[in-house]
């Protein structure tokens, strides 16, 4: 009997919260509005002109590509064709 109390105590307690939590979010809550600036002209202008800049200088000043890449460099005594087999059969 006591038992049967506590467990419709506590129905009506998570009832009553999920009621409450209900009730906020249709009334209260309100959804958080992120404002954006939007960048002004100038900035637009500062920006296209700093990437022309950089484009200006890459194209004159050519970074190389670093990887794993491997230069292979042919005899020049050798044929064209003969340095590419020994290269092959170094691997």
């Amino acid at each position: 009997m006591f038992l049967d109390n506590i467990l419709d105590n506590i129905f009506y307690i998570a009832v009553i919260i999920v009621f409450l939590v209900v009730l906020y979010r249709r009334f209260c809550w309100k959804p958080k509005i992120k404002v954006v600036k939007a960048p002004t002209t100038k900035q637009i202008r500062r920006q296209r002109k700093r990437t022309r800049r950089l484009r200006k200088f890459s194209r004159h000043f050519r970074i190389p590509y670093v990887g794993h890449t491997e230069i292979i460099e042919y005899d020049k005594t050798n044929p064209y064709i003969e340095s590419i087999w020994e290269e092959m059969r170094r691997k």
